[in-house]
């Protein structure tokens, strides 16, 4: 099979101050090996794990100054509150991780199942919607495309039928019929030549590593969380409810 050479993203420029989405995304793939899905989750990243350095201490000394900033300011029932919702939001990416590597995982597993390189992808029935998708929302984001309405990061953590959870652009329906409508909108952001089967398994292979990567960056997270105790509880039960992902081939 052909190796994809994925295209290099922009190099940053600052904006108002502040990257724009695609060249902090460029940071977080370049240092630490995986693509964020969302730009709330981009903030997280670094406000609370790559600014403090990434150890329990400075973690737990960051959790903490929010908790004592809640209590001069608050804006939840409980400074605690306000804590915990880090983490739960931490809990999330690492959730959501596992997920997308599932399904891309399962789209992989598809497309090497004697399956001709040359067909096109959309050619190929029953596969899993969201592993097409993050796959493609993967590619989206190393070439830096966007729309004026249709950011590729776009998104962040939502109440959707009263829980809490991670909405994209991307985000799968459970209408069969619209999937494979975004499923088709979506493809035509690649070139002509990464709709072929050959093609889109290199992109899945590379998003797939990627939310490995993200998965072991949220879990470790998690586990700085720890030293605070108002975060203890929650990282616990967020560690202990799910088994690490398997690996993709």
């Amino acid at each position: 099979m052909k190796q994809l050479v994925l295209p290099q993203l922009e190099v940053p420029q600052i904006t108002e101050e502040q990257l724009p989405w695609h060249s902090r995304a460029k940071l977080l793939i370049e240092n630490n090996g995986f693509q964020p899905t969302t730009i709330s989750e981009i903030n997280t990243a670094f406000s609370g794990v790559i600014a403090f350095d990434e150890t329990p201490a400075k973690t737990g000394t960051h959790l903490q100054e929010v908790l004592l900033n809640q209590k001069t300011n608050p804006i939840v029932e409980s400074p605690d509150r306000a804590v915990r919702a880090i983490v739960w939001g931490m809990g999330l990416y690492f959730n959501d991780s596992a997920d997308r590597r599932d399904g891309i995982r399962s789209v992989y597993d598809v497309l090497q199942d004697d399956v001709n390189p040359n067909l096109n992808i959309m050619l190929i029935e029953d596969l899993n919607a969201l592993g097409v998708l993050s796959t493609i929302q993967h590619y989206a984001v190393r070439k830096a495309i966007a729309t004026a309405d249709r950011k590729p990061l776009q998104g962040g953590i939502k109440q959707v039928d009263g829980k809490r959870r991670l909405v994209t652009n991307f985000d799968v329906s459970d209408d069969n019929i619209l999937n494979e409508v975004m499923i088709e909108m979506l493809l035509k952001t690649l070139p002509e030549t990464s709709l072929k089967v050959g093609e889109f398994s290199a992109l899945a292979l590379d998003a797939g590593k990627s939310q490995k990567t993200r998965r072991d960056f949220w879990r470790s997270a998690l586990n700085k969380t720890r030293s605070h105790l108002a975060a203890r509880p929650v990282a616990d039960k967020i560690l202990s409810s799910r088994t690490a992902a398997g690996k993709l081939k």
